[in-house]
């Protein structure tokens, strides 16, 4: 492949300027030809300059993929054919990213791809965008599912921010208690045990700790700084490994208060993309299949696998579900009823609403719960220090008064 970067005739005489991915200039000539346009010039450069250019423009984020939805959906619903509707988003276009995928989409539909296809090529959309866009495709709903889709994605992105958002404040408060604690073992406690040593206090255990402490910590310091950078780069590396991921998200599953927050969200999520699918008119199963591989929990993921076999052997949902053991008993119960009822989408989406608004409270009720044991424990850090500072002193005092 190479990366032609071009000039062309319109039929209606306007020069325009492109660049896209092609075998080489005999397809692209085939393809001009094709839609009564000449090719002015051209430049043939290498396909890697093509992938350096892509990682310069960088990923759109998750909003960004929301915003292009709902931004085509309303051009789709207005009668504005797919062509023009690109056209004006690419001129438009806020972000380097955005305004190359939606290049990349006008070239791969003017080469004759449908919408779906040429979204997966981009390679920047996430596998719910492209299934509802295929889905939208085959019934003449691609307004509609667009819109769903981008609302979809603005939810996942509010319970993905719930979560980080619950996780801010006692990371800040703990960085904050290790940073004063270096300061301390760094500066203020060797000055004082060069005071203690010169006046011939007796120190006390801790006061002794202490100083062991302040020593190790001022010799291998070095040792700190390697310890703080390999720790995450290290747990990022070993959470490729898909054995150590599993272990990992099971063990963040089951924390006594975060777990709350991880399960909560990731069930959210879980919910919200049935919903979302099943509401467009997929097959069930089919759509189980597409949520699976979009599931990140890979302990959430390894639970629900099971649930299009027991599917496909004739059981009902409501029974599938209740035996991945994963699931609380109001799922359980409420997926039932809309079995039951034949209004399975509304109780699926109730679900999604109910464990968003948990994930809500839990966020703004963690922070009041977390907030005295952090203090607790500030309080008993920089006690112990006090009391080990201050205590050899009170027995110096103490020995002369006798």
């Amino acid at each position: 492949m190479s990366w032609i970067v071009y000039s062309i005739m319109t039929p209606d005489g306007d020069v325009v300027r492109r660049s896209g991915r092609y075998e080489n200039i005999d397809v692209l000539d085939e393809e001009s030809n094709r839609r009564g346009e000449q090719i002015i010039n051209f430049f043939e450069l290498p396909d890697a300059v093509y992938h350096v250019r892509q990682w310069m423009t960088g990923r759109m984020g998750d909003l960004e993929v929301a915003e292009f939805c709902s931004m085509l959906s309303m051009y789709v619903s207005g009668g504005v054919d797919l062509q023009s509707a690109l056209s004006d988003m690419e001129n438009s276009a806020r972000t380097p990213a955005l305004k190359h995928v939606v290049t990349e989409l006008r070239q791969a539909l003017m080469n004759g791809f449908p919408l779906s296809q040429a979204l997966r090529a981009a390679g920047q959309f996430p596998e719910e965008v492209l299934a509802l866009a295929r889905i939208g495709e085959e019934s003449g709903t691609l307004d509609r599912v667009l819109r769903d889709a981008a609302a979809h994605i603005e939810r996942v992105v509010a319970i993905r921010s719930a979560a980080k958002r619950a996780m801010i404040y006692p990371a800040f408060t703990l960085t904050v208690i290790l940073g004063g604690a270096l300061f301390w073992l760094s500066f203020v406690v060797p000055k004082i045990a060069e005071v203690f040593k010169g006046i011939n206090i007796k120190m006390p255990a801790s006061t002794l700790a202490l100083v062991a402490a302040s020593d190790w910590v001022r010799d291998y310091w070095w040792a700190l700084i390697l310890i703080f950078i390999a720790l995450p780069f290290g747990f990022f590396l070993l959470r490729r490994n898909e054995k150590f991921r599993y272990q990992t998200d099971r063990l963040a599953w089951h924390l006594p208060i975060f777990g709350r927050i991880i399960s909560g969200s990731q069930t959210a999520f879980y919910f919200q993309y049935l919903n979302l699918m099943y509401g467009a008119g997929v097959v069930i199963t089919q759509a189980l299949e597409t949520l699976t591989l979009a599931v990140q929990n890979r302990y959430l993921r390894k639970r629900v696998t099971g649930i299009i076999e027991h599917l496909r052997a004739g059981e009902p949902l409501v029974k599938a579900v209740e035996k991945t053991g994963i699931f609380e008993p109001l799922a359980v119960r409420m997926i039932g009823i809309g079995e039951e009822t034949g209004n399975l989408e509304g109780q699926l989406k109730k679900l999604g609403d109910i464990y968003f608004t948990r994930v809500n409270a839990l966020v703004e009720v963690l922070s009041k719960v977390l907030e005295p044991m952090l203090l607790i424990v500030m309080a008993g850090l920089f006690g112990f220090f006090i009391i080990a500072v201050i205590g050899p002193i009170y027995g110096s005092i103490g020995s002369l008064g006798k």
